[in-house]
């Protein structure tokens, strides 16, 4: 099974990111992400064996974090030889409280005995893959005003082909602790 570690979104926040793709679709065209895939990645896990799922879920419920905001300031690009990647990013480092989760969920996900790429993270939500960029993209134009929203949990998510479309399911769920 191909795993990984998300933050899902309500609707309204996706709502306003698919805005930023239509934007970007008026200068190209690529492989846009569905709205219903619209996530940002915390830990990818890759290829996982069914029976290694409880170990994640462990990992994942001995993890302690609050609810979390998250303000969506700009976009760019991963310079591909062909063709793009185009996402939304987020606060500068300065958003130590995602940071600090993408830390903790490694560490108990390597306490479980996975080896995750030790890739510096850079959190973001790819807005559309293989995109043919050309010099009349402005990434001022496509984003011009940002937002926010407030997290209140993390998703185990399997990435798996329904009638051949890329589709990602929750398997998984961990709600922050509030203080009360």
């Amino acid at each position: 099974m191909r795993l990984f570690i998300a933050i899902n979104f309500d609707s309204q926040t996706k709502s306003k990111i698919t805005a930023v793709q239509k934007q970007l679709a008026e200068y190209t065209d690529g492989n846009f992400t569905r709205p219903d895939n619209i996530h940002l990645t915390l830990v990818f896990l890759g290829q996982v064996q069914p029976q290694a799922i409880h170990k994640i879920k462990k990992a994942m419920q001995s993890v302690r974090f609050s609810p979390i905001n998250i303000e969506f300031t700009h976009v760019g690009r991963f310079t591909r030889k062909n063709r793009d990647i185009w996402w939304i990013g987020i606060k500068s480092k300065r958003d130590n409280a995602l940071l600090e989760l993408h830390k903790d969920l490694t560490e108990a996900l390597a306490g479980f005995g996975f080896c995750l790429n030790e890739q510096s993270y850079t959190p973001h939500i790819t807005l559309a893959r293989q995109v043919k960029t050309n010099s009349h993209i402005k990434k001022e134009a496509l984003f011009t005003e940002p937002f926010s929203t407030r997290i209140h949990s993390i998703s185990l998510m399997h990435s798996h082909r329904v009638d051949d479309k890329l589709t990602y399911a929750e398997i998984f769920k961990v709600q922050a602790k509030t203080n009360h």
